[in-house]
């Protein structure tokens, strides 16, 4: 299988347009709180692709070695004297950000459009999470969302902000293909739980992983 790295929108995408077998997902649904599995019915999916459940990742603001602005949550992202990066429209931590956004507008009795226009970078965009962690180690923000494994990678500081879970959308007809088969008996497999943790800080395989969700 050939390997594309898009956002988690565009993975779905590409799935339902017959352009892939499988693809990555990590989006949250705003109104179920749950990761990924309402999606298939919101792309008109269901019966023709499932979810099989992978793991979980650990979601943080990531700051400069120090945290020399003192950012201890996302309401510091509304000061004057805070810049940050933002993911790419689509992707799973843009709609985790916007999600908690939106939670943080309602406590202020603001509104999503007025919040943002306070936020300096909110429109300056990293495509991976690797772009967001150099540009806060390099000093082109203050900070960035992404997963906790590229704050140290980059050797950067953090504020935890939550779980995400990270699974698999699959084409019902690829669940027989050789690849698709490795991937789910490696979810469930104790070698490949015990892998994942041991080189990814911040991920973790969970209970469920390599379920399928239909």
């Amino acid at each position: 299988m050939k390997e594309i790295r898009v956002g988690s929108t565009a993975g779905w995408y590409a799935v339902r347009n017959g352009e892939a077998d499988l693809a990555g997902t990590h989006l949250l649904d705003e109104n179920t709180n749950i990761y990924n599995i309402p999606y298939l019915e919101k792309f008109s999916l269901k019966g023709k692709a499932v979810i099989v459940r992978g793991y979980a990742r650990d979601q943080v603001i990531m700051v400069k070695k120090g945290n020399p602005k003192n950012i201890r949550g996302i309401e510091d992202f509304l000061r004057d004297d805070v810049r940050i990066i933002n993911r790419t429209k689509g992707s799973g931590t843009r709609t985790l950000f916007d999600l908690k956004l939106k939670e943080l507008a309602s406590k202020l009795n603001m509104d999503f459009d007025e919040i943002v226009k306070k936020i300096k970078g909110y429109n300056y965009e990293g495509k991976t999470h690797t772009s967001v962690a150099a540009a806060v180690a390099q000093g082109r923000a203050d900070a960035g969302i992404g997963l906790l494994y590229y704050a140290e990678l980059y050797n950067l500081d953090y504020i935890p902000i939550g779980q995400e879970i990270y699974d698999f959308l699959i084409k019902k007809e690829s669940l027989e293909k050789k690849g698709v088969e490795f991937l789910i008996e490696n979810l469930r497999s104790p070698e490949f739980k015990r892998n994942l943790e041991e080189k990814y800080k911040g991920y973790r395989i969970i209970d469920d992983s390599g379920r399928i969700f239909e």
